[in-house]
């Protein structure tokens, strides 16, 4: 009987020369998706496509891997990630694509105004609009 492998081989490998710093890393975790575009632009498309198969596979980068996916040719992510893998990853990407920009209002909504604040003098007691105060007994106090 043959022995099943401990660890589960991964769909996909990264080339011996590329290498993502955990610096780039972090900087596209607490970036924006426009500045996520914006780095990918200054990546080759060959890197780009490696970098968005990197964050495709892990679990807390998958939608920033999509993001960046986004920007790449079908040719290049193929040729990066295999055809079946390369074709998934995408369509996937560009529907996302399509469902951000259905999901982003065209139009502004109108302002918000507040209303004014317009100080009213205190109400008047009934007790007190006739000279009486109200309790003699507590005016000590």
């Amino acid at each position: 009987m043959a022995a099943l492998p401990l660890r589960a081989t991964p769909f996909f490998e990264l080339d011996e020369e590329f290498f993502i710093s955990d610096e780039l890393v972090g900087r596209l975790y607490r970036s924006s998706e426009q500045a996520i575009l914006e780095i990918a632009a200054g990546i080759s498309p060959r890197d780009r496509a490696s970098l968005a198969m990197f964050c495709y596979g892990k679990a807390h980068l998958h939608g920033i891997g999509l993001t960046i996916a986004s920007t790449c040719e079908l040719a290049m992510l193929v040729q990066v990630m295999g055809n079946a893998v390369g074709q998934i990853i995408f369509n996937q990407s560009h529907a996302r694509k399509a469902a951000v920009e259905r999901a982003t209002p065209t139009r502004r909504p109108g302002k918000v105004t507040l209303a004014r604040f317009t100080p009213k003098a205190p109400p008047v007691s009934p007790l007190r609009a006739r000279g009486r105060r109200p309790f003699p007994s507590l005016a000590n106090y």
